[in-house]
């Protein structure tokens, strides 16, 4: 017979093992300020096909996220991951954001390749972009790899580059 409280709780060696190559560290992200767009990478995971065959199902989803505060400005698919320039007024709105577009294109791709589970790898890579150098160095990997664009009306991530000149 167990002796009461010897089960459960803290203990040596409990818990989920740490992996042998973490990709991300699990920490708290810095703080967001809404006049710094975000670049945004989400890395797909092993076993998922390719993303350039889902194109157009990440160019219906990026549309169909409609979150206060939340604006995708631009985006690539790249046959491994999915580079966004994003906009947020405040930490709240960037993580739901994140996590509305995040789960809407894993759903959606999984649908149309019939499959289930995992679509991304990590959490996402999160980059601030708080100089028009920076800004202009993100939309240059994303448009530069030239891929997909959204019209959107003069954002702040505009406004900026042209004060920069």
């Amino acid at each position: 017979m167990k002796k009461k409280g010897t089960w459960g709780g803290r203990r040596a060696g409990a818990g989920r093992k740490p992996s042998a190559n973490p990709k991300v560290p699990h920490r708290a992200r810095g703080p967001h300020e809404a006049r710094w767009p975000v670049l945004l990478t989400l890395k797909r995971a092993d076993g998922v096909p390719s993303l350039k065959s889902v194109r157009r199902v990440v160019r219906e989803c990026v549309r169909e996220t409609t979150i206060e505060g939340f604006q995708v400005v631009s985006f690539a698919v790249a046959a491994a991951q999915v580079d966004l320039v994003v906009e947020a007024d405040d930490a709240a709105a960037l993580s739901r954001g994140l996590r509305s577009l995040t789960i809407r294109i894993a759903r959606r791709v999984n649908l149309e390749l019939g499959t289930h589970g995992h679509v991304w790898a990590e959490r996402c890579r999160i980059r601030s972009l708080p100089t028009a150098n920076d800004v202009t160095d993100a939309l240059e990997r994303v448009l530069g790899s030239a891929r997909e664009r959204l019209s959107s009306p003069r954002t702040a991530l505009l406004r900026k580059l042209e004060r920069a000149g």
